[in-house]
């Protein structure tokens, strides 16, 4: 989409007519135009979102494996289906 709207502003679209066709913010386009002129269409790539980092955590690690198994039973394992646990 990045890529679409530079090109259609460098085609002569106004951004702010672009950027009400893709449903996105005006400074949105801007931002990428800025992008565009620093590096290139390369500088449109997608790249990594911020939020947490992709790896789990330890603390996460150790209540999966020894809260919650007590919490289930000890009887159930992840990914089991409760129905087919013995009655």
């Amino acid at each position: 989409m990045r890529k679409r709207a530079v090109r259609q502003v460098r085609e002569g679209q106004s951004p702010e007519i672009v950027a009400k066709a893709l449903g996105i913010n005006r400074t949105t386009i801007y931002d990428w135009l800025s992008l565009y002129r620093r590096g290139g269409w390369s500088a449109l790539e997608a790249g990594r979102r911020g939020g947490r980092p992709l790896h789990e955590s330890r603390t996460l690690a150790t209540l999966r494996d020894t809260l919650l198994p007590k919490l289930l039973g000890g009887d159930m394992q992840l990914g089991e289906d409760p129905k087919d646990l013995p009655q």
